[in-house]
């Protein structure tokens, strides 16, 4: 009876992992086992014992790929092949865990012929693509937010600082970026915790953004353009609009035209 501790989980970079269970006396013990492609090219290789693993990478393009795992593998040195006692065929799934009994393997009777390759772990269900229509949105949100914002920030400042509050603007995003950076090396092992405290620190944020909205007033960007005389930076904006108003409202003198005496 042969034994080994396992994970569970999924593995990080999405290859396939085959577990070997084996015995201690075994003639595949401590031999190197090689994985190959369908043209026969060498994938990766792992020393074969109890509890150890090769990986495969399974292809971009396709959700599983059928390799070959060598067991008992040589190297001649003249032709530089890789050659094997024994070969199976497995199937490489994304983020897959297989455990093959080398045991049954080793017996090679007709009941155990398909019977060698036990799952520990599901491979990935759903597909990668599914990621470009959250990509898409997250995009068109942040050109929105961001041309609404900017926008927002120079009409809303003095003329003399539309640069510095623009600059401002950008390095609320510089903070928001060191933010994520240490939330993501605490490697906090649930996802679902860290999830839940980028969902707290939003509706925070949206809170503040709130009351910050309700009490703020609104600049006219006209009150804020730079006179082009000294004359007009003595006048207020209402003196000006008063002008303008006695001005429009004011009767056109009539006009009398003299005779000359002859």
């Amino acid at each position: 009876m042969a034994e080994f501790p396992y994970t569970c989980e999924k593995t990080k970079n999405g290859k396939t992992r085959f577990y070997f269970l084996i015995l201690n006396d075994s003639l595949f013990y401590g031999t190197e086992a090689v994985a190959l492609d369908i043209n026969g090219r060498k994938i990766s290789n792992s020393t074969i014992f109890n509890g150890n693993y090769i990986e495969i990478q399974p292809g971009f393009f396709s959700k599983s790929l059928n390799y070959k795992i060598g067991f008992n593998c040589t190297k001649t040195k003249e032709l530089e092949i890789t050659k094997c006692f024994k070969y199976k065929n497995v199937e490489a799934q994304m983020g897959a865990a297989f455990v093959i009994d080398l045991i049954k393997i080793e017996e090679e009777n007709k009941e155990n012929e398909n019977n060698y390759i036990g799952q520990l772990v599901r491979s990935n269900s759903v597909s990668i693509l599914w990621q470009f229509p959250q990509v898409l949105v997250i995009t068109i949100g942040e050109i929105l937010f961001s041309v609404t914002g900017l926008e927002f920030s120079y009409s809303q400042a003095a003329p003399s600082m539309k640069s510095v509050l623009q600059a401002l603007w950008l390095l609320t995003v510089f903070f928001g970026n060191v933010v994520d950076v240490i939330i993501s090396h605490l490697e906090i092992p649930d996802p679902v915790a860290e999830f839940f405290i980028y969902a707290t620190l939003m509706f925070l944020v949206i809170g503040i953004f709130i009351i910050l909205a309700v009490r703020y007033i609104y600049v006219d960007e006209h009150n804020l353009e730079i006179p082009d005389s000294p004359e007009q930076i003595e006048e207020s904006p209402e003196k000006i609009k008063n002008d303008l108003n006695s001005t429009r409202n004011r009767r056109p003198t009539p006009f009398i035209l003299e005779k000359e005496n002859a």
